[in-house]
């Protein structure tokens, strides 16, 4: 499960606006699986950048995101299997 907190449920996206690649820092309180989603702004999956075993704590995670996509504003959705999380992402 991701930790909750005031900044966007723990979630810190950097650098965003994102040119070729983004990284992700959270907290996950147990350790297991994550699947992290880029959505267009209507919802649709246009690619599954990332699926993941992470351990419990801290975690800091590269997502090479912008391999074919077209410039504009996403939705990264991450998906830990008990908690869903989505945050806006600028590709330039």
């Amino acid at each position: 499960m991701l930790r909750q907190n005031s900044k966007s449920a723990g979630v810190m996206i950097f650098p965003n606006p994102v040119k070729d690649a983004m990284t992700v820092t959270f907290y996950k309180n147990t350790a297991g699986s994550v699947t992290f989603r880029l959505l267009d702004v209507s919802g649709k999956t246009i690619k599954e950048v990332k699926k993941a075993q992470l351990p419990a704590g801290e975690q800091s995670v590269l997502l090479n995101v912008t391999n074919g996509l077209t410039p504009g504003v996403y939705v990264l959705q991450i998906n830990d299997g008990e908690k869903s999380t989505s945050h806006k992402v600028i590709v330039e």
